[in-house]
């Protein structure tokens, strides 16, 4: 079988090959996927491949070198987020189901075809497709409405069976075949029907075999005419031929059958019946197993590990899977040079639960610490981690929030130390409670920001100071402005570049307002402070606004805050008159050139989660239903709009938005995982270093941006061919400029030689290069 392969594969090959002498830099204008790998919760076992599904993502393992492959949309998949997949042998393809209940089927020759039949689909009920099985060349699907069949060579549904009471419609959640029936089970029945009944559509000829009033039924398996029963409380019980049902085993989480096995797992242990003999053997976290009679060995679908490969005598383990993150969970993005961090900890109303990671890109690799490893080394869980902080002379050296547990200080990558009620100021909501106490985990913690001074300022919500410090002297120093001691949940403290003595908070939600003080550069005293706190801002309309809530704040390159809310986007001017009681905000506006002079607010009555400042000052906005957009540096040019449908965005849910500052590439944390895009503005260098262009040369089958890096930003580029005539002229972003390689009437230049002659803004430095068109 092959990977799938189509033009925009092709043309990914070559430029990654291209560009391998210019180092680890992405095709511009490219994407890629960052999904973890660690969840693994089903396989497919084909002639030559494993395919796993972790948390919506796709992944193979080539069964005779163990060679790891991920599939996307970027890939020539048609959709994200998957649901469940199965090997159809007789038709060679693996079976795709999405949760919107799209459907690919990928052939073992690579190529790809969609049947979006049950995703177009109006209905007034659940479509989500639980689990597939294979008769010939077609595939049930258990759907959360009843049966759908589907043609894998037409490529179309030939039947759809509405197996309730009076054909009405019923969740599906498992299916089987065997070599006389079908058999599948919804919450309170299970039921078969003949394989070879011509009438499959008529609900009176499915015959109902058990019933439950409890709603238990999650799985069956069907082994040597036995049934196979698994209920949500993780008993199986077994039907013979009398329909009597027994218990055999307890705790399990998962059944399967080929009819030569049966295989039943739970943590710790898998179970199997192979020849009217039971075996078993220990494996860590199985989710699901499956017999390998070509390889004599045992797949399993581990949590964890990815892949797992089991001896068919248990003598040797082996586990492989992707580098990825530790979850596809997100909440923030920070980055700092060649180095990004992300969380995906949380908090609203009242902390997540959700477990702290530490996921490291960098060298395009992804390094994670676990919440378990963090346990380990401080002896107390670790949850909600929401907010990372770079030491601003060391990325190496950097701090990390908890909403629930303190502050985590880590150095190359370990942690050294937590910040706690324990051993400093950082105090919990409940100071009088111990470690093994359930209230210890109430330090709410959060925005963290490094001052002029290294001073780490962080949040420290209802506690006897919502603001502190670290100093560089490693004591914790208290701020205690009583204006913002009663908000619940503080997030975010940003501190100006050019008025570092003005400190910014901001409360989300719950008496949603923005705080600011100005500390007259004493910091720990606040009886010389100016202050005013925000709950609604009047524009430059004299319109008030009240946002519902605010998600964040940032400042740009020109030193303007601008403030992501519920209801769109709020933009900070001329700080240095914040706290005259004037003070007047902005808000964006775009004319419709309509010939009227009407104008709209930019992104207005839309929920902006965060925003994020690129190289060349230009506004990545990330927003909870239409995706993303990439704004001009004064917010009123839309330069690109990223969703689900036109990209490979993996959700209109953008949560934040990170950018590694020395290659520019654009990393977007959605709701369903992260994936980035190579954009054309990385950080502005302070001269020319080793300026090159990529590809080089430009080959027929290349229909991509032609880039040029390692200049400074504003630098001019003339594109002009062997006789001196001007082709194309532009500016870099950043240290890159970037060239579609057509003239300035829209032709694509001919088979030669052109030069890119550069010169910088201020025409001190200046640099000649080749480029080779061949067609």
């Amino acid at each position: 079988m092959y990977k799938i392969y189509n033009s925009i594969k092709i043309v990914f090959l070559f430029l990654f090959v291209s560009i391998s002498v210019c180092g680890q830099v992405q095709p511009m204008g490219s994407w890629r996927t960052h999904l973890s790998y660690s969840e693994t919760s089903e396989i497919a076992v084909t002639p030559e491949y494993v395919y796993a599904l972790s948390g919506g993502a796709l992944y193979s393992a080539l069964k005779r070198d163990f060679a790891i492959d991920t599939y996307s949309k970027i890939d020539g998949l048609n959709d994200n987020v998957i649901s469940t997949i199965a090997y159809n042998a007789d038709a060679e393809a693996l079976i795709i189901a999405y949760e919107n209940s799209n459907i690919d089927i990928l052939y073992d020759n690579g190529s790809v075809s969609s049947i979006p039949d049950i995703k177009n689909k109006s209905l007034s009920t659940n479509k989500y497709i639980n689990k597939i099985a294979s008769i010939g060349n077609n595939a049930l699907l258990a759907c959360g409405f009843g049966v759908v069949e589907i043609n894998l060579i037409k490529n179309e549904v030939v039947g759809t069976y509405l197996i309730g009471d009076n054909a009405q419609y019923v969740n599906i959640r498992s299916i089987v075949i065997d070599n006389n029936y079908i058999y599948v089970a919804s919450d309170e029945f299970i039921k078969r029907i003949d394989i070879n009944n011509a009438n499959k559509e008529n609900y009176e000829n499915w015959q109902t075999i058990a019933t439950s009033n409890a709603a238990t039924y999650r799985q069956i398996a069907v082994y040597q005419n036995d049934i196979y029963i698994l209920h949500k409380n993780g008993d199986v019980d077994v039907m013979r031929n009398n329909y009597t049902d027994t218990k055999i085993y307890t705790d399990i989480q998962y059944i399967y059958s080929d009819n030569k096995y049966f295989i039943a797992s739970k943590p710790g242990l898998v179970t199997y019946l192979h020849n009217n003999r039971e075996n078993s053997f220990v494996y860590n976290m199985p989710l699901m197993v499956m017999y390998d009679d070509d390889f004599k060995c045992f797949w399993l679908a581990s949590q964890g590990e990815g892949i797992g490969k089991v001896a068919h005598d248990h003598s040797t383990y082996y586990f492989m899977k992707p580098n990825g993150p530790q979850t596809n969970t997100v909440w923030k993005i920070k980055s700092s040079e060649d180095k990004l961090i992300m969380v995906p900890g949380g908090r609203w109303a009242t902390e997540y639960n959700r477990e702290g990671h530490v996921m490291i890109f960098q060298n395009n690799e992804w390094k994670n610490i676990s919440s378990k490893e963090i346990q380990e080394i401080t002896s107390l869980p670790c949850f909600d981690l929401v907010d990372i902080a770079f030491q601003p002379t060391n990325n190496n050296h950097f701090f990390v929030a908890s909403y629930g547990y303190g502050i985590y200080e880590f150095v190359d990558d370990k942690l050294v130390k937590l910040w706690n009620n324990d051993n400093s100021d950082v105090e919990t909501i409940y100071p009088e409670q111990k470690p093994s106490d359930i209230y210890y985990r109430y330090h709410r913690c959060d925005g963290l920001t490094f001052d002029t001074e290294n001073n780490l300022f962080f949040l420290n919500s209802e506690t006897s100071s919502a603001i502190k410090y670290i100093s560089q002297n490693g004591d914790v120093q208290k701020v205690p402005h009583a204006e913002i001691q009663h908000y619940p949940t503080l997030q975010s403290i940003l501190i100006p570049k050019r008025l570092p003595n003005i400190k910014i908070i901001l409360s989300p939600r719950n008496q949603p307002a923005i705080f600011v003080y100005d500390d007259n550069n004493t910091p720990s005293y606040i009886q010389d402070d100016k202050k005013i706190l925000y709950t609604s801002f009047f524009d430059q309309d004299q319109k008030q606004i009240r946002p519902t809530f605010i998600y964040d704040i940032v400042e740009d390159v020109n030193g303007e805050i601008w403030v992501s809310t519920s209801s769109g986007v709020i933009v900070l001017n001329n700080l240095q008159n914040i706290f005259n009681p004037n003070y007047t905000v902005t808000r964006i506006k775009i004319a419709r050139n309509d010939n009227t002079n009407l104008a709209d607010y930019l992104l207005d009555n839309t929920q902006v989660n965060c925003i994020t400042v690129d190289a060349t000052n230009r506004k990545w906005i990330a927003t909870a239903t239409s995706g993303v957009y990439l704004m001009s540096e004064d917010g009123k040019e839309e330069i690109h709009h990223f969703t689900a449908e036109n990209s490979p965005l993996l959700s209109n849910n953008v949560q934040t938005i990170g950018i590694l500052e020395n290659s520019g590439e654009v990393f977007f944390g959605t709701e369903k995982g992260v994936v980035s895009y190579q954009s054309d503005a990385k950080v502005d260098l302070q001269e020319f270093d080793t300026p090159h262009v990529y590809p080089n040369p430009v080959r027929f089958d290349f229909d991509g941006p032609i880039t040029i890096t390692g200049l400074t930003d504003g630098t001019i580029v003339k594109i002009c061919d062997t006789a001196g005539n001007l082709v194309y002229e532009t500016t870099s972003h950043g240290s890159i400029a970037t060239w579609n390689g057509k003239q300035s009437n829209g032709n694509r230049v001919a088979t030669g030689v052109y030069f890119a002659f550069c010169v910088s803004k201020d025409g001190s430095q200046k640099v000649t290069l080749k480029i080779l068109f061949m067609h």
